[in-house]
């Protein structure tokens, strides 16, 4: 990426492996640091995508780099993201196991401190707040994108 913004195509194919699956991409900052979420189709199954996420720190210039796959696109959206007042990101998505059709919607959060995504279960606090996250901050606390289009709270 050019300091005026602008994206080297050749660059992106590296990072998507091929720029036609490429369904969706939302860049974001928080807490200083440049967030890319890409969407892929997948090439083997059909209607199944992957979600790469970007995390660039312009002070040091490290990049973490996570990949999500075998994702399903539920009614709505591909992916929600939401962003708590803590501004760790919290990304939920729906999957299936194996060999089954059964839908399991799975969260995922991402801390800032560590730079890594973390299962809701693996947190001190109670799971089941994420799991059907329903708020009624103000836009400033909370930010809900969804893969097309980004709805903000009143």
């Amino acid at each position: 990426m050019y300091k005026d913004g602008n994206v080297r195509r050749r660059s992106l194919c590296k990072v998507c492996n091929n720029t036609n699956n490429l369904k969706n991409m939302r860049l974001f900052i928080i807490q200083n640091n440049l967030n890319v979420f890409l969407v892929e189709e997948s090439a083997i199954k059909n209607n199944r995508y992957r979600v790469s996420h970007y995390n660039f720190s312009p002070s040091n210039y490290h990049l973490h780099k996570y990949h999500i796959n075998n994702i399903v696109k539920n009614d709505k959206c591909i992916y929600r993201l939401n962003i708590d007042h803590m501004s760790n990101m919290i990304f939920t998505y729906d999957t299936t196991t194996n060999n089954k059709s059964e839908i399991n919607t799975k969260t995922l959060i991402f801390n800032y401190s560590n730079k890594k995504w973390i299962p809701t279960h693996s947190l001190l606090r109670n799971s089941t707040s994420f799991s059907n996250f329903k708020s009624t901050s103000t836009i400033k606390d909370d930010i809900f994108e969804y893969c097309y289009s980004i709805n903000y709270k009143n």
